[in-house]
């Protein structure tokens, strides 16, 4: 305590001596140097506290060593912060006259580095704040290798304090005697201190270097022969000048991510946890200070460098998009508008500067272009001024009118340099459309010139082909969100890509385009470029994307453009490998799009129907090439009736309610159908699947000449499987007996009300189901009981005659075959929870033992599908096999378990789940491996 109080008293003499006006000559003893060690040297103690008098001797002695002549006055800055230390700043024009003799030493540096990462030091920040605003002077021109470390000491030193601080709002205590929003505040205002110096000597060393270059004499004659002598020593001036830029640059990278940082974690819409009502008014003062002082600062470091900062901004944007962070990408955008230095008339001209930088340098006068310190390609920096062009207010437009017009004119002279970012300048068109549509700002001309240039834009796109464009190429985005437009162009523009922009682009047309015939044109362009040739590419259908299938499925959508995309619609929907499309992209984007080629004409259905021909059989049981033929009819047969289904599941309800009598008709004429007829009865399978989509899509009151027909088949179907009943040659093939039970599974689940009054044939929905089967009643008690009367129902027959009955004297929970429980509509499994409505859905869509057995028929030959080179007998072998494979694996359990599950769908009044039931039709629609000739490898989901 007696040898600090000593200290304390030497500095305070000490201090008294070097503040004397006549202590000029002290200045030869560089007391600066021992007086830096001795700082540096308590730095270097564990958890030492460096006491204020000692940065104010340090700061004298560092003025006196400055005075640039003897009985100089010291000249006191008005910008120095007020703080105990009073101390005095030397600005660039002062620092001037020093000339080079004396700098600052690198000491000092380390000192500052030291003292602001000390925790011991913590306390007393605000002096070391004002100490580094004192000092920066004195580094004169080695500021610039001293900034790097300093700003990255700073930026941590805020990352700590912010980090401290958020851990505060969390309930994590913290032992620190200066609160963490102090530290966060204060080394702000340092970080803006050294940011500001450094920029403030760049600019002074290039203002003087102008100068001296102005007043060079025009060299002669005699000069100019021998200037090329001495040219080795101009690089390194301007490489010095250079590599001071980039280090303040860099340093400005680090600070306006920090400043972000900050200003972004008060948002309302930033993830965290939320405070408890506690806590939650000291969360908005202290993140109303922290933010305010940190925008101040970010609008400073703008109005000192826009291009660069908002290239910095633009890189935070393009990281968040990414990794997916939505929030992220609009605090970005909420930053640049709140600022006062990035208004729109600000913003929209540095991002062009940023994008000519990337594209046409030479194009760019050299005071506007980039430093390139921001690892940005232009199509980044042109998916952010599309984003950020839909952010702007639409008052706006006014500001930057003129602006976008030159920029994109100077595009479409020279495009071959943009052509990676001509996608995003489309969709930035677009949006400038749709902003003056909203608005009264301009004229018809304007209007014109821009619907002009989007369609001068939209035909160098295609001309020129960006990389990544190709519809020669497998598709990539074959997964992903099903909704149409679920994939926004952001992500798709920063890749360069053209479909997932037009699919977005090509609703706002009308606003864009005034009159239809523009209108018609734009989609000219579309369908021939982009939807066409992948249409009718040889890949088909493995080159057909998601973004295409928007592309067409918004393109359809537009009135009067029906001409440009039917015809190529309907070639792809009637092509021989359409079913070999990926269930999921059927799914999420071929429905919508045959659901709008549906509806443009009222004949499809009549044109499909038109091509069922009745079974013949003459000239086919003995004719050469008989088998061949007979598989070519059946193929045919079977890909007609799946296009009928599908159309039918993709329109709306009962929208071919008027087709149902003539379908009814046909069907029970191609049920006639047997195995040396052409076709033969390898269709059945197709005709349980078109029964399947009319009861899926019609109301009951049109399905009245379909029951007999269901009813009759049925009945047949499941009848063969009975012992004792040979199984005739109409229901031996193992497809057909699936299809059957999936159109029984389906009346079961759905009900309709003509269906209930014949139930009763076919499933037992009362309590009998439960308890009424001979073998579900067995007692262990010796007592003689009278044998139960024999089931009715033929699921329960099947069920009991199979051999697969199920003990159900203990709870349904403990039997040892279980069915799925319903699914809530909420999540899509489970018993669903809260308010979401119970959905019960067809067995042999969600049992997965029935999905392998079924997957393992689906890839047996279909009849006709044998080669000639196999024998009859091989062939029936092979299906006598398959068949007792899927009565096993797949129709015992569905026959032990259906009954029940009627009578629980039915007293647990869960409603039909109509989703499940066209997915599991559609999955058998897109199996090509079960029509006929069609076993390769092609695409499409199995059951």
């Amino acid at each position: 305590m007696e040898l600090s109080k000593v200290q304390h008293t030497a500095l305070e003499v000490l201090q008294q001596l070097l503040a004397n006006p006549y202590a000029d000559f002290l200045a030869d003893l560089h007391l600066e140097d021992p007086l830096t060690d001795r700082l540096v040297s308590l730095l270097g103690e564990a958890d030492a506290l460096v006491p204020v008098p000692a940065l104010e001797v340090t700061l004298a002695a560092l003025n006196l060593r400055a005075q640039p002549a003897r009985g100089h006055k010291r000249i006191r800055s008005k910008d120095t912060p007020n703080s105990p230390l009073q101390s005095t700043f030397l600005g660039p024009n002062e620092t001037e006259r020093l000339g080079s003799s004396w700098s600052a030493s690198p000491q000092l540096a380390k000192c500052l580095v030291m003292g602001f990462s000390s925790r011991a030091n913590r306390p007393v920040l605000e002096h070391w704040v004002s100490f580094l605003s004192a000092c920066l002077p004195f580094f004169a021109e080695s500021i610039f290798q001293m900034l790097i470390p300093l700003v990255e000491c700073l930026c941590s030193q805020v990352n700590v304090a912010f980090e401290d601080m958020k851990a505060s709002f969390d309930g994590k205590a913290s032992n620190e005697a200066v609160t963490p929003e102090t530290r966060v505040v204060a080394l702000l205002a340092g970080l803006e201190h050294c940011l500001a110096y450094a920029h403030e000597s760049l600019l002074a060393g290039r203002s003087r270097n102008a100068s001296v270059k102005s007043h060079e004499p025009q060299p002669g004659f005699l000069i100019n022969m021998v200037s090329g002598v001495f040219n080795a020593e101009a690089p390194q001036t301007k490489t010095a000048g250079v590599n001071n830029r980039l280090s303040v640059l860099l340093s400005f990278k680090d600070a306006v991510r920090t400043c972000y940082e900050i200003w972004s974690w008060g948002r309302p819409t930033a993830g965290g946890s939320d405070p408890d009502s506690a806590s939650a008014a000291s969360l908005v003062f202290t993140s109303t200070r922290t933010r305010n002082k940190a925008r101040r600062l970010l609008e400073h470091l703008i109005a000192a460098e826009p291009l660069e900062c908002l290239e910095n901004l633009v890189e935070v944007w393009c990281k968040a998009l990414q990794e997916g962070k939505h929030e992220r990408r609009e605090s970005v955008t909420s930053l640049l508008h709140v600022l006062d230095g990035s208004k729109p008339k600000n913003t929209i001209p540095a991002l062009f500067n940023a994008i000519y930088s990337r594209t046409n340098p030479h194009a760019l006068d050299p005071l506007r272009k980039s430093s390139l310190t921001s690892d940005l390609s232009d199509t980044d920096l042109a998916a952010f001024l599309s984003a950020y062009s839909q952010s702007v207010d639409d008052d706006a437009m006014d500001e930057i009118w003129a602006d976008c017009m030159t920029f994109l004119r100077d595009v479409l002279s020279n495009p071959f340099p943009h052509r990676q970012i001509l996608p995003s300048l489309l969709e930035f068109t677009a949006t400038l459309g749709e902003k003056v549509d909203n608005t009264n700002f301009g004229d018809q001309r304007m209007r014109r010139d821009l619907s002009d240039l989007f369609v001068r834009l939209l035909t160098a796109t295609f001309t020129i082909k960006p990389v990544g464009f190709s519809s020669d190429y497998p598709a990539a985005d074959k997964s992903g969100d099903r909704r149409p437009g679920a994939r926004g162009p952001a992500r798709g523009a920063a890749r360069g890509e053209v479909l997932p922009v037009l699919a977005a682009i090509v609703p706002k047309l009308p606003q864009v385009l005034i009159d239809t015939e523009r209108i018609q044109a734009a989609a000219y362009i579309i369908s021939n470029s982009a939807i066409v040739p992948a249409l009718k590419s040889k890949l088909f259908p493995d080159n057909v994307s998601f973004s295409m299938l928007d592309v067409l499925y918004q393109l359809s959508r537009l009135p009067h453009t029906q001409k440009f995309w039917k015809k190529d619609v309907a070639e792809a929907f009637h092509h021989p490998r359409f079913f070999a499309s990926p269930l999921a992209l059927v799914e999420g984007r071929w429905m919508l799009v045959v659901r709008q080629w549906a509806l443009g004409d009222a004949d499809r259905m009549t044109e499909l129907v038109a091509r069922l021909a009745a079974p013949s059989a003459a000239g086919m049981v003995f004719g050469v090439g008989a088998a061949s033929a007979r598989a070519e009819a059946d193929r045919k047969t079977q890909l007609t009736l799946r296009r009928i289904a599908l159309l039918v599941l993709a329109s709306d309800a009962d929208s071919f309610a008027g087709q149902a009598p003539g379908l009814a008709e046909k069907m029970e004429e191609l049920l006639t159908a047997t195995t040396t007829s052409s076709p033969s009865t390898a269709i059945r399978a197709e005709i349980y699947m078109l029964l399947r989509a009319l009861i899926l899509r019609l109301s009951s009151v049109h399905l009245a000449a379909l029951w007999s027909v269901i009813h009759s088949e049925l009945h047949a179907a499941l009848s063969s499987l009975l012992p004792g009943h040979d199984p005739t040659a109409l229901f031996h093939e193992p497809a057909i007996l699936l299809q059957a039970c999936k159109l029984l599974d389906t009346l079961v689940v759905l009900a309709p009300e003509e269906f209930q009054l014949q139930t009763w044939l076919f499933v037992t929905d009362s309590i009998d189901a439960m308890y009424g089967a001979p073998s579900r009643n067995r007692s262990s008690s010796t007592t003689q009981q009278p044998p139960p009367p024999p089931p009715v129902a033929l699921v329960d027959q099947l069920s009991h005659e199979l051999g697969n009955t199920i003990a159900l004297t203990t709870p349904t929970r403990n039997r040892t075959f279980s069915f799925p429980p319903p699914v809530s509509s909420g999540s899509g499994s489970g018993s669903g929870s809260g308010s979401a409505p119970l959905l019960r859905q067809p067995l042999l869509a969600r049992r997965p033992e029935g999905m392998a057995a079924a997957a393992a028929v689906a890839r047996t030959p279909a009849p006709g599908a044998v080669s000639a080179a196999s024998t009859a007998s091989a062939s029936a072998s092979a299906s006598s096999n398959a068949r007792d494979d899927l009565v096993r694996s797949v129709l015992r359990p569905f026959f032990g378990q259906l009954s029940i599950a009627a009578f629980e769908h039915t007293y647990s009044m869960a409603a039909p789940d109509r989703e499940a039931c066209v997915a599991g039709l559609l999955s058998d629609l897109f199996d090509e491996r079960t029509v006929v000739g069609g076993g390769g490898g092609g695409g499409g989901g199995g059951i």
